[in-house]
């Protein structure tokens, strides 16, 4: 009996929270909207729907000497840069954009900072590369996570949408 009531109130919790999500997937009929209403693509606030992890890994030969001898060794460096997404999503900015794409930019920084996100068929915004490899302030990376992340607004950037509505009354003899 109790672990019935925990699983419903588990799934009742889970249900609330999915269903009160704030944010929408931006497509293009959402950007032709919000430039048609005047609102440009550098006032909103941008979001991805998952992680964004990708990561470079160099390996370096180094020389030094100890003990008047001369050893040669290497070092492999790994770096990894997360781009939180999902519900606890770091906000981004775009600053620069094209018919078919928008570079978002996650923390400061020139274009070598951008992230783009391309227009796929179905009109959405996602980060993807063919290729899994990305350049990233100025060095290459392979995308190890987020490749196909969707780019997220909040919701309420729609509300200022103007809109007009108007009921037609038809024509009689």
């Amino acid at each position: 009996m109790k672990t019935t009531f925990l699983v419903t109130f588990f799934v009742f919790v889970a249900l609330c929270l999915c269903g009160c999500s704030r944010r929408i997937v931006f497509t293009e009929d959402i950007r032709e909207q919000l430039e048609g209403s005047g609102i440009e693509l550098t006032e909103i606030q941008f979001y991805t729907s998952e992680n964004i992890e990708i990561k470079k890994t160099v390996s370096e030969s180094e020389r030094t000497i100890e003990r008047g001898k001369i050893k040669e060794g290497s070092q492999t460096l790994r770096e990894t840069i997360v781009f939180t997404g999902g519900f606890k999503s770091l906000g981004g900015l775009c600053k620069d954009w094209k018919d078919d794409a928008l570079g978002i930019y996650f923390e400061e920084g020139d274009e070598r900072k951008r992230l783009p996100f391309i227009r796929n068929q179905n009109g959405h915004y996602s980060y993807y590369s063919s290729t899994n490899y990305v350049s990233y302030d100025g060095t290459g990376y392979f995308i190890q996570k987020g490749n196909g992340a969707l780019l997220l607004i909040d919701k309420r950037v729609t509300s200022k949408l103007k809109t007009k509505r108007r009921k037609v009354k038809g024509l009689y003899l």
